[in-house]
């Protein structure tokens, strides 16, 4: 009874519970407060979630955490955790690895939790895998279990023999295999490699017998250990590899010690037939040793029996004979290159043993005596004789001394710095006066053709600066232009030719140029002695000659002896190249002076026809001053300035002024020089003056002789050049003196004179020729296209002619 009341007694006590009014009520807001302030002085340690509404404590956390990897089987992304629990990740994480540490169980990989239990469920599903295929490369298995290789293969390894039933591969550890399909591969590959005798590419037996390359390299490995198969794998460990059997490596060495030991000598070449890569280098491991003594060329080696026989012979060449072609001792097999590496060895081991006199190696085959090299200039001691006699003849009439050259150099200064100032006159005078200038034979004063010509003077003056510091530094090389050569190379091997039938041509190349500066400088100390003789012996008869014309000088104009042309020969001669030079110089004037033609007209002009005539009056002046001396009429600027050191001072400065003009820019210096040489007290010759009737008469034959040249010219450039002067001339009444390069400037003056038709056919011709001299240019000549050129070229040849013949003055504007 006591335990009822007591029941009614709580009943009571609840009832008036319920019945009571609550004085005090917390609200929402204010539970927040307190438990934050609660947190903040560390007497609750709760955590709260993302939204704010839910508190859990760090134990419930790690509860929650273990909960979600046990509902994802053992393993779990932490990502997944905080999106199912609605916590800060921060917090999820923290507590992960916490409980990762406490646990040996669990690991985080790659922000997942892991339990060992779903790695051993890992291992039986690879293992299944691993049973139907028979291997599993890591890579396979990393990608679809989503796992990273260095954390799989760890495991696995530690998982072989308890729940999976297979090995790893050790070299590469790469891939696993069960022992079924190591051992299946193990009998193919050793039955195959057992019974191969030629090198076998791996890549070919893997693809033909449908093998794992990973597992290959350590199933041979190990079969090389134990002795199951012999030989071994060459080129690394890839598909490009080759097994090398050792029964091919003892042939490869039978063969090569037995050709070796037949012929003391091996190719390069024959060994990599072999198959061996490196011979050179697999020959100097084989019998690179002191007791073979093998010398190692550039396409084979040789052995010291072999290097014996060539030194006895070269022995025997150097005692008894000339020289001796080592081709006839060696095999074909050796080059060039081989034969002059074995003679350089063979002369470099003579030279220290003493053991042999030194040669010379000639053409990389021949050995030659030295003494024989030397006995060969024997054969040109006599042509060296005869032609120094005949150089030193020329040499001592024509040959500047250095005071010469110094003297000539110094007036030429002078009559720079002299024509200068009266240039520098002129353009004062024309500064001065109306400013309107007249040009007449070669032009002067301000706007003349000169000025723009000054930056070519400026660099030809650089250029001569240049020249004589290069002479300065090296006195030798103005002797060495001036030196007469005695022989070239051919000249030389012609002689040898000669006198040596037996040798054979490309030997006696090679002697002539080893004898060609010694036999030069031979000539130039023979050529200096009989050239001092003569010059002594020129100086006493130029003397005497002198004298005699003294005395018979009132008969300079008697009739001459046979072979001499007489003074009057040479005036007329003089007069007609003159009227020559006068008549071309009146073309000049046609053209404009704002283009480049009557430039290049000039100096054609002084070139050609006022060289010429320089030379006719040089030459006449030497027949009365110098009449023992002979002389050609085409003189070169060497010749006139030696003349010049033997002329009498009267002659000597007007004939001086004339050779110089010829390398001015206008005509009328040339002019100017011509008649002081012609004065009286000079060289005393009569220029005629002009005769209209006679300069038409002299411009009609030169027509003819024009027209004459023209039908029988066959060249069609030649051709058109001779029938643009010939329309000039018909044009224009004038007779010019033109270089090939300006036939399109007087054809392009033309074309405002003649018929447009003329015009239209002599130009297609110009064309046509300018096209065919490009193609036969070009590096890669098309010689259908310049046949086709030279075909149409022959085609219009008659019309050219044609125009050239009935072509007369055209009234066209």
């Amino acid at each position: 009874m006591s335990d009822w009341t007591e029941i009614e007694k709580l009943q009571a006590d609840f009832q008036r519970t319920q019945l009571s009014i609550t004085t005090q009520k917390l609200s929402e807001r204010n539970c927040i407060e307190i438990l934050s302030k609660l947190q903040e002085m560390k007497l609750l340690d709760v955590l709260h979630s993302m939204d704010g509404k839910e508190y859990l404590t760090p134990k419930h956390l790690a509860r929650e955490i273990r909960d979600e990897l046990y509902v994802h089987g053992g393993r779990v992304n932490l990502v997944e955790i905080q999106q199912s629990l609605n916590v800060d990740f921060s917090h999820v994480e923290a507590k992960a690895n916490e409980i990762v540490k406490s646990d040996r169980h669990l690991q985080m990989v790659c922000g997942q939790m892991i339990q060992s239990e779903y790695l051993d469920q890992l291992a039986e599903d690879i293992n299944d895998t691993l049973q139907s295929l028979g291997q599993l490369t890591i890579a396979e298995i990393s990608k679809n279990y989503d796992l990273p290789g260095d954390f799989i293969v760890p495991e696995l390894i530690s998982r072989f023999g308890k729940v999976i039933d297979g090995q790893i591969d050790e070299v590469n550890r790469d891939a696993i295999f069960t022992k079924s399909f190591i051992a299946r591969h193990k009998a193919r590959i050793r039955g195959v490699l057992s019974a191969v005798t030629r090198p076998m590419m791996l890549s070919a037996f893997i693809t033909g017998h449908d093998l794992s390359l990973k597992l290959l390299f350590s199933i041979v490995d190990e079969l090389i250990a134990e002795g199951r198969i012999k030989g071994q794998i060459v080129g690394g460990r890839s598909e490009k590899s080759t097994f090398l059997p050792a029964i091919h490596t003892q042939t490869q060495n039978q063969w090569i010690d037995s050709f070796y030991s037949q012929n003391n000598y091996i190719e390069y070449d024959a060994v990599a037939r072999l198959g061996i890569s490196e011979p050179q280098s697999y020959l100097k491991r084989r019998f690179g040793s002191s007791k073979h003594n093998m010398l190692f060329l550039n396409t084979l080696c040789v052995g010291e029996m072999l290097v014996d026989r060539v030194v006895a012979s070269v022995d025997e060449t150097l005692t008894d004979g000339e020289w001796f072609d080592i081709t006839t001792l060696l095999p074909t097999s050796f080059s060039e290159d081989d034969c002059s590496q074995l003679l350089l060895h063979i002369r470099q081991t003579g030279k220290k043993d003493k053991t042999l006199v030194d040669f010379q190696i000639i053409a990389k085959v021949y050995v030659v005596n030295t003494k024989f090299v030397e006995s060969c200039k024997k054969y040109f001691d006599g042509l060296m004789k005869t032609k120094a006699n005949q150089e030193a003849k020329k040499a001592s009439v024509f040959a500047l001394t250095e005071d010469e050259r110094k003297e000539f150099s110094n007036y030429n200064a002078g009559e720079s710095s002299r024509k200068a100032d009266k240039r520098d006159d002129r353009r004062k005078k024309a500064q001065e006066g109306s400013g309107s200038t007249k040009r007449d034979f070669g032009g002067s004063g301000v706007g003349s053709r000169e000025v723009k010509t000054k930056g070519k003077d400026k660099k030809r003056l650089k250029w001569k600066k240049e020249q004589e510091e290069m002479v300065e530094k090296n006195p030798k090389s103005r002797q060495n232009q001036d030196e007469v050569l005695f022989m070239d190379v051919d000249e030389i091997c012609d002689v040898l030719q000669k006198n040596l039938l037996d040798c054979p041509e490309n030997l006696l190349e090679e002697i002539a140029e080893q004898l060609q500066k010694p036999l030069q400088q031979s000539f130039q100390t023979m050529l200096k002695s009989v050239f001092l003789l003569t010059t002594q012996q020129h100086k006493e008869k130029d003397k005497t000659t002198k004298e005699t014309s003294e005395k018979s000088s009132s008969q300079s104009d008697a009739t001459p002896s046979s072979g001499i042309r007489s003074r009057k020969q040479f005036e007329e001669e003089i007069n007609t190249m003159w009227a020559s030079a006068r008549l071309s110089a009146e073309a000049i004037k046609v053209f404009p002076d704002n283009t480049d033609t009557p430039v290049s007209l000039t100096k054609h002009l002084l070139k050609t026809i006022c060289t010429d005539l320089t030379n006719i009056i040089f030459l006449m002046t030497a027949h009365e001053f110098l009449p023992a001396i002979e002389i050609e009429s085409e003189m070169s600027q060497e010749i006139r300035l030696k003349l010049l050191s033997r002329f009498p001072e009267n002659v000597k400065t007007p004939l001086t002024q004339l050779h110089n003009s010829l390398n001015s820019k206008t005509l009328e210096s040339f002019e100017e020089s011509l008649d002081l040489a012609s004065d009286r007290n000079a060289c005393s010759f009569k220029l005629k003056s002009a005769d209209k009737k006679k300069d038409r008469q002299f411009i009609h034959t030169h027509k003819i002789s024009l027209l004459n040249k023209l039908e029988t010219e066959n060249d069609p450039a030649m051709a058109l050049h001779l029938c643009c002067s010939i329309i000039f001339q018909n044009v224009t009444g004038y007779m010019i003196h033109t270089p090939g390069k300006c036939v399109p400037d007087i054809l392009n003056h033309l074309s405002r004179t003649i018929d447009k038709e003329v015009h239209s056919v002599i130009q297609q011709y110009l064309e046509m020729i300018m096209k065919l001299t490009m193609e036969q240019n070009k590096s890669c000549k098309d010689e259908s296209e310049i046949q086709s050129i030279q075909s149409r070229l022959s085609e219009g040849l008659p019309a050219i002619r044609k125009l050239a013949t009935t072509k007369k003055k055209s009234t066209a504007s």
